[in-house]
């Protein structure tokens, strides 16, 4: 028998969504900026302040929500010499700054993405600035195509692996289907990388490795999903019923439940999973969603992160000796997901109907 999927917003999930982004830095950001139109709403009605006091307000508001909004910053350094790291989608945003980091560090970092073009320009960017013994090469891989990675893990063969950060993804696209006929969302998002960590789990396991796959705060912030709504229809949905925003918190929160899925899958190697919350960084992600952008073109540079700041997380979880897996991460610290995330019968259910699209048994 199918199992449901939990509804995505339910009393318990608002309540959690108040308190994720109350521990989380860039909504103790937001609440703080709401301080200077509550000081202009209160001087225009009822002449509570006087308006130099609604200015200085206003002054501390902004430069408080723009400092606390840079989020966690990894504060271990760690040499990684002699490790070898692969990033997916690692031309552009947090994928490139994490790519930076990691070579900065030491590794030798596979920059894996779909525009070979483009991650060679990333590449020597990078290289300019790097000492030391780190390094980056650029690889092929479109994760909307078995195919492509298929081959990717072909020619990695049996090659050491320390890092693997599933990071590359797409948000908010209008309905189209990747060349295996998966909805693109799901597709890239989450089977493409279930599909790349689970062919390279024998490196994974015998290099005891660290897997961290990039999920969003969108794993319980979209509409509520029908009840009647199965794991097997969500991962495969027709134009008709396709939404958007729905179907990216589907494929964040299926990131989720593949991390906890994944690390019981790992157990006894000294290999290990992690996922996280980036935050909301100024990227190209929200390039599908206008008024994603606007925002970020307003109000971007106070309440967004930098793609610098927004690997940290992945960072910390990919390097990080004290960083714990399995547990959702945002600002560099444990954080407890959305309630719907700890289904055990919704995780099992995923892993099973992945597994049945992506032709492989694990």
């Amino acid at each position: 028998m199918e199992s449901k999927i939990p509804a995505h917003i339910s009393a318990p999930n608002g309540v959690w969504l108040a308190q994720f982004l109350l521990r989380t830095n860039e909504g103790k950001a937001l609440a703080i900026l709401s301080a200077a139109p509550l000081a202009f709403g209160a001087w225009a009605l009822c002449s509570c302040f006087s308006f130099t006091t609604v200015l200085l307000i206003t002054a501390v508001s902004v430069v408080g929500s723009y400092v606390i909004a840079r989020g966690g910053k990894v504060s271990t350094k760690v040499d990684l010499s002699g490790k070898t790291a692969i990033v997916t989608g690692g031309n552009t945003g947090i994928g490139l700054e994490s790519v930076r980091s990691l070579a900065q560090s030491g590794a030798r970092v596979v920059l894996a993405c779909r525009d070979t073009k483009k991650g060679e320009a990333a590449r020597e960017s990078i290289t300019k600035s790097l000492t030391g013994s780190g390094s980056v090469e650029v690889r092929e891989l479109d994760l909307s195509s078995t195919a492509s990675i298929r081959a990717f893990v072909q020619a990695w063969g049996q090659a050491d692996l320390h890092i693997l950060m599933n990071n590359a993804g797409v948000m908010f696209p209008p309905y189209s289907k990747t060349a295996d006929g998966f909805e693109v969302q799901i597709g890239t998002n989450h089977l493409g990388h279930m599909l790349l960590t689970v062919l390279l789990l024998p490196v994974i396991k015998r290099c005891a490795a660290r897997v961290v796959t990039v999920s969003s705060i969108g794993h319980a912030l979209y509409p509520i999903l029908p009840k009647k709504q199965t794991w097997a229809e969500a991962l495969s949905p027709s134009a008709d019923k396709y939404n958007r925003e729905l179907q990216y918190g589907n494929s964040k929160l299926a990131n989720i439940l593949f991390t906890r899925s994944l690390e019981a899958k790992l157990a006894g190697s000294g290999a290990h999973a992690y996922c996280c919350h980036p935050g909301v960084v100024r990227t190209e992600l929200g390039r599908h969603a206008p008024e994603i952008q606007k925002l970020n073109d307003t109000l971007g540079s106070i309440l967004f992160k930098s793609p610098s700041e927004g690997a940290q997380t992945q960072l910390y979880l990919a390097t990080d000796p004290n960083a714990k897996p399995v547990l959702f991460h945002a600002d560099c610290v444990p954080v407890e997901s959305a309630p719907v995330s700890y289904s055990d019968e919704a995780a099992a259910e995923l892993w099973a109907e992945s597994c049945k699209l992506l032709k492989i048994e694990v």
